[in-house]
């Protein structure tokens, strides 16, 4: 381990590292990063249709939100053209994981015609949905908090902060 700024020679390298990286295509493209995000966006449209289901079928109103957070290589910039964009729907208290995540979003989700091979794995040691849409694969997982709304900016609650008092409502499990 050095702690010596690169030489030129050791500049000269990653270029050329980097741009065997770009031939090799393992860099996506800006029209292959911009239909990711605008499968987030889908996404986040289905998420809020979701979620003004469950809480109007249970009483809470439409005012009621939901967050979803990426995470994992997409989320570090570091993720191949064809890998998947792993996603965290977190949900308010009154949404379960059960009925109203792998029952009702999946219903949801299959009303979508841009949404295929859709698999639910409740059972796994982390329950997930994966799917593919727009032609982009996700994995959804779930949490709630036990509040009546979770700010679908998330981030701006939590910041770069990992004590933060919400935190600790976090449910562990249903």
């Amino acid at each position: 381990l050095s702690v010596a700024l690169p030489t030129a020679r050791d500049l000269r390298l990653t270029a050329c590292l980097e741009d065997e990286l770009v031939t090799q295509g393992v860099y996506e493209s800006q029209p292959q990063r911009r239909h990711r995000e605008r499968a987030l966006e889908l996404l986040s449209e289905a998420v809020e249709t979701w979620v003004h289901l469950v809480s109007a079928g249970k009483g809470k109103g439409l005012d009621v939100e939901a967050s979803l957070l990426t995470f994992g290589s997409y989320r570090l910039d570091v993720h191949s053209p064809d890998a998947d964009i792993d996603c965290l729907l977190v949900a308010p208290g009154h949404c379960d994981r059960s009925y109203d995540f792998f029952v009702v979003f999946l219903h949801v989700l299959e009303q979508r015609s841009d949404v295929t091979e859709l698999q639910p794995v409740p059972d796994a040691y982390t329950p997930v949905v994966k799917f593919r849409l727009n032609g982009i694969a996700i994995d959804l997982l779930f949490a709630r908090l036990v509040v009546p709304s979770v700010p679908r900016r998330l981030v701006d609650v939590f910041g770069d902060r990992r004590d933060d008092p919400l935190l600790a409502k976090l449910e562990p499990s249903d």
